[in-house]
């Protein structure tokens, strides 16, 4: 033997085993966390399109003809930015990036009351692929 100073075949073989459990392991968390991060700026960005729809279905429930037209809907709509009804399937109803929010409104009669409950949501493909994710807001308005 000339002497014990370099490292055996296995030995290396292990260090690499060690070193890329270690990696792999870093990089699923840092996927994971990097996949969270995004959903929550996606939510973020659907809740404030939905706000946007509701401040919108104010304003336009205090335009008479506008307040009856809407009062008397029974499918789903959504706001365009001249604030006219559209029906939900129109291009006005998606937005915010890549136009891949679908906004709609949806209303209910309140039993015994001159009023309505809208309920808008905003509809988008899950990031990282999955089932659909919505986010929604109730809002009642009174006659």
């Amino acid at each position: 033997h000339l002497g014990n100073a370099g490292d055996t075949i296995v030995e290396v073989l292990i260090a690499i085993a060690v070193v890329s459990a270690v990696l792999g392991g870093a990089f699923a968390a840092t996927r994971r966390s990097l996949l969270g991060a995004r959903a929550s700026q996606e939510r973020s960005e659907a809740v404030k399109l939905v706000e946007a729809q509701l401040e919108s279905l104010k304003s336009a429930l205090q335009d008479e003809t506008k307040s009856n037209q809407i009062f008397s809907l029974a499918t789903n709509f959504c706001l365009d930015d001249n604030l006219n009804v559209v029906s939900d399937t129109n291009a006005a109803c998606k937005q915010g990036t890549d136009s891949r929010y679908r906004l709609s409104i949806g209303s209910i009669a309140i039993p015994s009351s001159t009023g309505r409950t809208f309920i808008a949501t905003a509809r988008w493909d899950k990031v990282g692929g999955g089932p659909e994710e919505k986010a929604d807001i109730v809002y009642k308005a009174y006659r």
